[in-house]
């Protein structure tokens, strides 16, 4: 090969390095995270929900993944008396908080509320810790967004929060179930739906037996949720009410609680 054969090779090999910069709508851009506890005391058996916000300071409008194909780029763990740390896998079910991709317009911050239960369970009465860790990859790790979105880099972030659990108090979570209720009877938005369905399945108390078997209805975005929840609460109110709905005409409802929490009637 001569030296002139030699050069344009090189252009060639070389010159796209300079052509293929990501466009402003392409570049990965690092959002800002902060997560907090809504409410940092709680009663025995009411949920704990975490607030997470973020803030696109840039031009364009950003897409963050929070998780595709079943994958949770979070982690919740609390800490125990031994001073371990410790969580649990939760199922998975549409990725992180119920969501996907989370889109930002320019200069716009956004919360969204999940419930840390999903991963440390019931909390007993006294001082906690909660680590919450983050671990989102750049968008494109399995999703090309559209050309009019930029691309979320990738997220390491770890929040540490203090949480203190006081005593059972069974008139405040019926109130907390009621309010559940009439938000998965009432409203349109199947997102709010999901939400209050999640939080009612994460009321681990009796007390919120009837209102999950009432909140169960035909086609329900969140039924599966509170079977799941119903399924958690080791009372004989809990158990019927499953073996009701294991009778339920929706086979779907049917199917599920058969599958997830087999009532000992039968």
């Amino acid at each position: 090969m001569n030296k002139t054969a030699s050069i344009m090779i090189s252009a060639v090999l070389f010159a796209p390095v300079a052509q293929i910069q990501a466009s402003p709508a392409q570049s990965l851009i690092k959002p800002d995270v902060n997560i907090s506890l809504v409410n940092p005391s709680v009663c025995v058996h009411e949920p704990v929900i975490i607030s997470m916000s973020t803030s696109n300071t840039d031009d364009s409008r950003l897409a963050i993944n929070l998780g595709r194909d079943g994958e949770e780029y979070i982690s919740v763990e609390s800490k125990q008396p031994d001073g371990k740390w410790k969580g649990q896998r939760p199922p998975s079910r549409g990725g992180f908080a119920g969501l996907r991709i989370l889109r930002i317009n320019p200069q716009e911050e956004k919360t969204i509320t999940f419930v840390a239960n999903k991963w440390v369970g019931d909390l007993a009465e006294g001082e906690h810790s909660l680590r919450v860790m983050l671990h989102v990859p750049s968008t494109n790790r399995n999703w090309d967004p559209p050309s009019d979105l930029a691309l979320a880099g990738q997220i390491e972030r770890e929040f540490f929060l203090n949480l203190n659990v006081t005593a059972p108090c069974p008139g405040k979570l019926a109130k907390l179930a009621d309010q559940d209720l009439t938000v998965i009877i009432g409203s349109s938005s199947v997102e709010i739906k999901k939400t209050a369905s999640t939080h009612l399945s994460y009321i681990s108390d009796v007390v919120a037996v009837p209102y999950m078997e009432r909140a169960i209805i035909p086609d329900a975005v969140g039924n599966f949720d509170i079977i799941d929840g119903l399924a958690r609460i080791d009372d004989e109110r809990a158990k019927d009410a499953l073996f009701r709905l294991a009778q339920s005409s929706d086979p779907s409802i049917a199917a599920y609680t058969h599958q997830i929490a087999m009532p000992p009637h039968q």
